[in-house]
């Protein structure tokens, strides 16, 4: 009758102990900001597989995503200090650094530029070349305006023949609807799917594929915490670059948590076609053996280029003291 009772009362202590353990654990995690660059889409989708899979806890790292209102915000709450991570546009984080900001890329999943000519089919803009006569929307502000001329250069296309309209940002799919251009320049990977869940025909020319190329979005953090944690920035890269190589096998589980966490989402297969886009531009044949984010001098160095001829840089650096490679580990891409 004793032993009965003796192992009666074990179990709720037990589970007591456990629960405790569990407690003492998730206390000894490091609590970490990370902010995105925009609202979440598609391309975001690793990162939330990361973070379902429980990658981060693994390190030791309870990882708050906070949404994003833009680069320069991303920017400024890493280099205030505010957060300790954040996604940017990787041409206007250097922008900031040319000027002093105190940022670093560490991680880079937009390598090839998403800069691209998205038109109507039967303008049969298929080449650079096909540009000339046609007319071209564009807000003032988008970066594709400002790298635009370089492309027409390097293709010997007289911008002077091109009738480039300026619209409000944001209005550049509407004039496409519409038929009030013959074509506009936005980012293809995620205004391609929407377009087409729109019933938006259309075609795209990307700048990348026709030898201009800037280094798009990733990730930054401020230079004090590479050189103080530098294991503190390989335990929160180690989980993100395992959320892409699991993304790659398998996108449609990374878009389900993506959903799963993220409620405020476009339908299943446009996010898919967002992450699918991602993921091809994910390195470039100078980065294709580093690992997953890894990024190359050349790359660095054809940006820089850019952006002094086109991109309103002011100086020239050289291009270690824009980026970093040293906290990823050797997760090779599949």
């Amino acid at each position: 009758m004793m032993k009965r009772a003796r192992a009666i009362f074990v179990l709720p202590v037990l589970a007591l102990v456990l629960a405790s353990a569990g407690a003492v654990q998730a206390q000894q995690r490091e609590r970490v900001q990370f902010r995105f660059n925009w609202i979440i889409n598609g391309q975001h989708a690793p990162f939330f597989l990361a973070q379902e899979k429980g990658y981060w806890l693994e390190e030791g790292l309870d990882v708050k995503i906070n949404e994003g209102k833009g680069t320069q915000i991303s920017l400024n709450v890493v280099a205030n200090g505010v957060e300790q991570f954040s996604i940017a546009d990787l041409a206007t984080s250097a922008k900031a650094i040319v000027q002093g900001m105190p940022v670093k890329a560490i991680f880079a999943y937009n390598q090839l530029s998403p800069m691209a000519i998205i038109s109507q089919p039967e303008a049969n803009i298929r080449s650079p070349r096909d540009l000339v006569g046609k007319t071209i929307a564009s807000s003032a502000a988008s970066s594709n305006r400002q790298i635009f001329p370089a492309l027409l250069k390097a293709h010997n296309v007289d911008i002077d023949k091109i009738r480039l309209v300026t619209v409000d940002g944001g209005a550049e799919p509407a004039i496409l609807r519409a038929k009030k251009a013959d074509a506009v320049l936005l980012y293809f990977f995620d205004y391609g799917p929407i377009l087409e869940s729109q019933g938006v025909k259309h075609s795209i020319l990307k700048y990348s594929d026709w030898g201009v190329n800037l280094l798009g979005t990733g990730i930054i953090t401020h230079p004090r915490t590479l050189a103080e944690r530098p294991d503190f920035v390989r335990r929160f890269l180690r989980p993100i670059q395992r959320g892409f190589q699991q993304a790659i096998r398998n996108p449609e589980e990374a878009v389900d948590a993506q959903l799963k966490l993220w409620e405020r989402a476009r339908a299943k297969e446009v996010e898919q076609k967002i992450l699918l886009n991602s993921l091809s531009m994910l390195s470039t044949p100078n980065s294709k053996s580093l690992p997953i984010g890894g990024m190359a001098k050349k790359d660095w160095e054809a940006t820089q280029d850019l952006l002094r001829q086109y991109g309103g840089l002011p100086k020239t650096l050289p291009v270690e003291q824009y980026y970093t490679n040293e906290p990823l580990s050797p997760i090779m891409a599949p």
